[in-house]
């Protein structure tokens, strides 16, 4: 107890100096923590903003083999799915239904314009209404049989207006190309994911332009009470289904079939007839941004370690200035009966202190900071509308990373230090005492 108080004494002596190296301790530790809880923030809330413009945190689509060997995209039993839904016993929030046109072109006047389309019932989907920012109009138009919303892009390339009727040209599910009339209803801002523009209207309309029959839908979108518990829902839920539906293979199992030796060997989801499902979550879809966060993350802890290293080589110059400054004092303790594993074990009490303090004070500087930021409302109208929850930056501490960049400071402040420590234990004090540094 006694070393503990002398070594936090010592910190003391040279304030300056101290307060320095734990200033620059705190501010390596708070960025470390800031940079890891923004990504985790980052990541969540655009798995969550995904899972409302894709209707759901589980997705269940039907793929149907005609006899001509075409494959559409068709539930054929919709109000079956519905009730082994109810029936199996896995609880969920609500679900979605959608129809899509993946490939439409708009017309307007001398303009056009690619688009995908998508059918929804919007009374299923108020999670997904509340979210959209709207430059004009709303989904109050839906009202309309034949109103769809398109985004802010599309209609600046169309040079259309709200209330304006453009012509889309699109393919049924017979691969017949038409062309019908929507009147459009609203002009959101661009919310699409991936690049990908995306427009809405009636899921029952659309059903009737693509020759699907009225109730039917082409996806099954399954909302749980929060990302966390997605995987483990989703498994329970698969299983349940399983013994009613025929499902492909997940995505995880696929991946082990597209290996080199799978490649010589007949695809077992190759070779099916009538309809097929598949079955897939937001964090399937979400894989690989999950796997660039955690290169993210492995850059930054490297990018931190150079960082600690600059900062440790200043902690071993500063203590190796504090060892000749304390010659003397190191000899009288020696003289005294201080044994060497004790006079070591003072400089490393001393730089540990110094190095817990700084990463406290860093780290209760990144929440205070975090904390201020979070209060900053940046809007749900703009670019940013996917990074942000409710028009703010969320940041998730990563308790692991902050946990390993935090052992990585005390480690290398223990290794900057331990030089110095054991060299100052191994003088004598007739050495030390006669030094006339």
């Amino acid at each position: 107890m006694k070393l503990v108080l002398l070594a936090l004494r010592n910190l003391q002596r040279q304030k300056k100096r101290t307060i320095f190296l734990i200033v620059a301790i705190a501010i390596s530790s708070m960025l470390s923590a800031i940079m890891y809880s923004f990504s985790g923030g980052v990541l969540n809330n655009m798995t969550e903003n995904a899972s409302n413009i894709f209707a759901g945190h589980v997705y269940l689509y039907g793929k149907e083999r005609l006899n001509d060997g075409r494959i559409i995209y068709n539930v054929d039993d919709g109000q079956k799915i519905l009730e082994l839904l109810e029936n199996s016993g896995v609880p969920y929030n609500s679900y979605s239904v959608r129809t899509e046109i993946m490939q439409s072109t708009f017309y307007f006047e001398s303009n056009s314009v690619w688009q995908s389309i998508i059918g929804f019932s919007p009374e299923n989907e108020k999670s997904f209404l509340e979210r959209v920012p709207f430059v004009a109009g709303g989904f109050d138009g839906l009202s309309i049989e034949n109103g769809i919303i398109i985004s802010s892009k599309s209609a600046e390339k169309l040079k259309i207006r709200l209330n304006d009727t453009l012509t889309a040209k699109v393919k049924d599910k017979n691969s017949q190309f038409s062309a019908v009339d929507f009147q459009v209803v609203g002009i959101m801002d661009n919310i699409d994911l991936f690049g990908v523009s995306t427009s809405y209207t009636n899921i029952e309309y659309l059903n009737k332009v693509i020759g699907l029959e009225p109730g039917a839908f082409q996806s099954l979108g399954i909302y749980f009470s929060s990302i966390e518990e997605v995987d483990s829902k989703a498994d329970a839920l698969f299983e349940a289904l399983s013994k009613d539906l025929n499902f492909f293979p997940r995505p995880e199992k696929k991946e082990k079939a597209d290996s080199i030796y799978a490649l010589f060997l007949p695809r077992i989801d190759d070779d099916w007839s009538g309809i097929k499902y598949e079955f897939e979550t937001i964090n399937d879809r979400m894989k690989d941004i999950r796997e660039a966060e955690n290169v993210i993350k492995i850059v930054t802890t490297i990018v931190m370690i150079f960082i600690y290293l600059v900062i440790c080589v200043g902690i071993a110059n500063t203590f190796s200035i504090v060892m000749i400054e304390r010659f003397k004092e190191i000899g009288t303790m020696r003289a005294l009966g201080m044994q060497r594993g004790t006079v070591s074990m003072l400089f490393v009490l001393e730089a540990l202190f110094m190095s817990i303090i700084g990463v406290v004070v860093g780290l209760a500087s990144g929440a205070l900071l975090m904390s201020l930021v979070y209060l900053i409302p940046f809007g749900t109208n703009g670019p940013l509308f996917l990074f942000l929850k409710n028009g703010h930056f969320t940041f998730v501490p990563d308790i692991f990373w902050i946990g390993l960049n935090t052992f990585l400071i005390v480690f290398f402040t223990f290794a900057s230090i331990l030089g110095t420590a054991i060299k100052a234990s191994r003088l004598s004090p007739v050495e030390a005492l006669s030094s006339v540094k």
